[in-house]
């Protein structure tokens, strides 16, 4: 386990700039006392398989999901200490009629059971910020 700190300098492979997770990354890093200006970006891709290729190249090191490490035994695994999520939503038509299984999905991912897994993990879901009369952030309103 390694701080942050100590990717100063050192030759980094990054998500595309503006991109969500690259912002949540670099937010994660400030915060750790790694500004930006830092850091020693040397390759930016949309693609973690991009990204992992350019690692076994010895071009530098990336952030990739762990969910992909499985497929690459070659690559070696630094553990930073930096809490990183990223955000994912469950998307549904509101102009189209749900299968009965995207129905069911959609009702556990909103309903009481996932809200309360969600909180006891102490995470608050952006269903549970509009029901208190905030707006989500992820809402999108007409213009």
């Amino acid at each position: 386990l390694i701080a942050p700190d100590a990717l100063r300098q050192v030759p980094m492979i990054m998500p595309l700039n503006g991109c969500t997770i690259r912002q949540t990354i670099e937010e994660r890093l400030h915060n750790s006392g790694l500004a930006p200006a830092d850091m020693r970006v040397v390759l930016e891709t949309d693609s973690a398989s991009v990204a992992i290729e350019a690692v076994r190249s010895g071009i530098g090191l990336a952030f990739v999901p762990q969910s992909l490490l499985q497929r690459f035994p070659d690559i070696s695994v630094v553990s930073i200490e930096l809490r990183l999520q990223q955000e994912w939503f469950a998307l549904r038509s509101r102009e189209h009629t749900m299968s009965r299984a995207v129905q069911e999905a959609f009702a556990f991912f909103t309903g009481q059971h996932m809200l309360a897994i969600l909180h006891d993990m102490g995470i608050q879901s952006p269903l549970e910020s509009k029901a208190l009369g905030k707006a989500a952030k992820t809402e999108r309103r007409p213009a």
